[in-house]
């Protein structure tokens, strides 16, 4: 089945709403993640100063609330604001995300991503939370880049477009030399397959 390029095009903006994306599954209730886990050496290791705590855990849906790790250990809640700023800003909040969002739910398929609208009352108080929510649906299925082919830019890794109703600005990565449209079809697809640059970019322009 044909999918417009980019099932997962992420709506940043969209009357208030915040979407980003994130992924992770843990069986405990703590789950706390060091940033490039798999590339640091364990005696050199820094600690981490963010972590995703699973809040509650259901059959295929996961809730997730974000938190800052001071350096006296004690956590603090992160919100959205602050996380806007620093998927903005912070290389290594990035690299975090982006590593447990490859993991997504840990069976390798792929996933929704739903955070709740927030206000400007509530920007800067409500804290950063989101669901991750298997998507069996999206599961094989192949990206038709046609619908925003104008939008790509020669060399660009990212383009950000108004939504056809105007009420959404939508990102999308741009697609690559070498790469398949499968590897666009929805988000959990794009994290597995992208460059470390390309996935920086999408995050960043979101």
């Amino acid at each position: 089945t044909s999918r417009c390029w980019l099932q997962f095009a992420l709506a940043a903006y969209s009357i208030g709403t915040c979407v980003f994306v994130y992924a992770g599954l843990s069986k405990s209730r703590g789950l706390r993640v060091d940033v490039n886990p798999g590339t640091m050496d364990p005696g050199q290791a820094k600690k981490p100063k963010y972590a995703f705590v699973a809040a509650n855990e259901a059959s295929g849906l996961v809730r997730f609330v974000a938190q800052e790790i001071g350096s006296d250990g004690n956590r603090s809640s992160i919100s959205f604001g602050q996380s806007l700023a620093l998927i903005r800003d912070d290389e290594e909040y990035r690299d975090q995300m982006i590593q447990l969002l490859r993991r997504g739910l840990g069976n390798g398929e792929a996933f929704f991503f739903e955070a709740p609208g927030v206000s400007a009352e509530t920007f800067t108080s409500r804290p950063f939370e989101f669901v991750l929510l298997a998507a069996p649906q999206l599961d094989g299925v192949d990206a038709d880049p046609g619908p925003f082919a104008a939008h790509f830019a020669p060399g660009a890794l990212v383009a950000t477009f108004p939504s056809l109703g105007g009420d959404a600005a939508l990102v999308a990565p741009c697609p690559l030399e070498g790469s398949e449209s499968v590897d666009y079809a929805h988000l959990a697809a794009f994290v597995r397959s992208a460059g470390r640059e390309q996935a920086h970019a999408l995050l960043r322009a979101a």
